[in-house]
């Protein structure tokens, strides 16, 4: 199963991480949910998720997704899946 999460928030990483604890059969703690919390509150950075859909397979060259709020240009420090071939339908 994969997790898709467009905006990551303490609640939604602890649900994910008990979650896939889960599924290994392995205990998922309030300390392991504190740990998270702790990562979050002493963070200045916002986790979030992109999926681009196009009509070709080179509609992402050149292409640059930021998010902004005002003034305030937020911009990706890492792009998954950036060295490699976009997955595709035939119809």
């Amino acid at each position: 199963m994969k997790l898709w999460q467009p905006v990551a928030t303490p609640y939604s990483m602890i649900v994910g991480g008990s979650y896939l604890a889960s599924n290994k059969y392995k205990p998922y703690t309030l300390a392991d949910a504190k740990k998270v919390k702790n990562m979050f509150s002493n963070s200045q950075s916002l986790y979030f998720t992109v999926t681009a859909f196009g009509n070709n397979m080179d509609f992402t060259n050149g292409i640059n997704i930021v998010l902004k709020q005002g003034a305030n240009v937020y911009q990706a420090i890492d792009i998954t899946g950036i060295d490699q071939l976009p997955s595709h339908t035939t119809s």
